[in-house]
């Protein structure tokens, strides 16, 4: 065996070094392009959209300039036929027009011609004075015949053919012809059509103006609400609820003054047989009554000037306070004021935005302690110039901030309240 290995060792050194040559040999020849190598077959090449951007706005000249170039040759010949185009034969259509008009004057012509030739046989004959009244009773039954033929000259055929139908009763027809010229008494039916066309427009003009039965009954209710103290720290705020009806938002520190207020002030005398309107009772926390009172004694009061809105009137701690004010005239300045369940006012103009005639606000809030029933209150005004009390008072109590505000502001001052909660 091992004989075998050392004769056939030699041999095997030789070709494994050989083989190593060629192979590494190959290698480097490729990998330095020493041989021509196209490699494996490349995908084909992605064509890529080409975008071309052209001018939408041209005018005919330019289109006829851009579309010559192509069609340069044959560009002169469409120039030859429209020049033949304008010659007078349209123009001498109206000619034919004054033709038309000699047209009507041979079947005038022809009545006179077959007049004459009837005139001279009743002339002789003695008789003739009677027949004519037959005569003109049989036209009345040969027009129809002769109406049924014609279609629309049927009614004017009756009355003149009688003095010409008087010898030969074969002509009358061609008499009738010349009678359809009445027919244009027949547009004379369209006149009483436009008569009931434009009276029925008028009415509907003068309906808009009467007020709705719900809006009556929120302007008594105002006067309702506005002439009913009730107890201290209550108000109540007229809005229009779902389907446009009346509704009646309630603030209080106490539950039952809230109820017995709601039976005594709510119901229409003038319509007891209908419900009182929707109401909803909102609790105040005591130290929030400053701001009540203040709202109450102000003149306006239910009926404030602006309209303050909220996406939503229940925000969880961490949220957002979404909403907006509207009605403030041009000019004014807008102060939106929170006070919270712990009787705090707080300045929340920094997150205003005026947009679009519209103030809009997008306030975060988050709730300090355990969840309470009471409500925050939320006070927009629009007053013409710029509040102090506001700027100087800002997280003070309401009762050291109200009576403050309540001496600078003036009868100008537009003012809008709505509860929410914070939960």
């Amino acid at each position: 065996m091992s004989d075998l290995l050392r004769r056939d060792v030699p041999g095997w050194w030789g070709l494994a070094f050989a083989g190593s040559l060629a192979l590494h040999g190959t290698g480097l020849a490729l990998w330095f392009d020493l041989i021509p190598w196209h490699g494996w077959p490349q995908p084909a090449p992605t064509t890529q959209a080409e975008i071309t951007v052209a001018s939408l706005i041209l005018t005919e000249d330019q289109l006829a300039a851009a579309e010559a170039p192509p069609e340069a040759a044959p560009a002169p010949t469409p120039p030859e036929p429209p020049a033949p185009v304008p010659t007078p034969e349209p123009e001498q259509a109206p000619d034919p027009a004054p033709e038309a008009e000699p047209a009507p004057e041979p079947p005038a012509v022809e009545p006179p011609t077959a007049e004459p030739v009837p005139a001279p046989e009743p002339m002789p004959v003695a008789e003739a004075p009677a027949p004519p009244p037959e005569a003109t009773e049989n036209p009345l039954l040969a027009a129809p015949g002769a109406a049924a033929t014609a279609g629309p000259g049927g009614l004017g055929d009756v009355s003149p053919p009688g003095p010409t139908a008087e010898a030969p009763a074969p002509e009358p027809p061609p008499a009738a012809p010349i009678d359809p010229e009445p027919a244009p008494v027949q547009p004379v039916p369209a006149q009483p059509a436009p008569v009931a066309a434009p009276a029925a427009l008028a009415p509907p003009l003068v309906a808009p103006p009467p007020l709705t039965p719900d809006a009556a009954s929120l302007r008594r209710l105002a006067l309702r609400l506005r002439g009913q103290f009730g107890a201290s720290c209550l108000i109540a705020l007229p809005q229009l609820g779902d389907g446009r009806a009346p509704a009646v938002v309630m603030l209080s520190d106490r539950d039952r003054s809230m109820v017995d207020f709601a039976k005594t002030v709510l119901p229409d005398p003038e319509t007891p047989d209908r419900p009182p309107p929707a109401n909803r009772a909102v609790l105040v926390d005591a130290r929030q009554c400053a701001a009540v009172n203040f709202l109450r004694a102000r003149a306006e009061y239910p009926a404030f000037g602006l309209s303050l809105g909220l996406v939503s009137d229940a925000v969880l701690s961490g949220g957002r306070l979404i909403g907006s004010i509207e009605g403030a005239a041009p000019g004014t300045q807008t102060a939106l004021l929170l006070v919270d369940d712990n009787g705090v006012v707080q300045d929340l103009r920094r997150f205003l935005r005026f947009a679009g005639g519209r103030t809009e606000f997008d306030v975060p809030v988050t709730r300090d302690g355990d969840a309470r029933d009471t409500a925050q209150m939320l006070i927009a005004l629009a007053s013409p110039t710029r509040l102090a009390t506001v700027t100087n008072m800002a997280g003070r109590s309401a009762e050291e901030f109200f009576p403050a505000l309540q001496k600078e502001l003036d009868k100008r001052t537009a003012l809008a309240v709505l509860p929410f909660d914070l939960r």
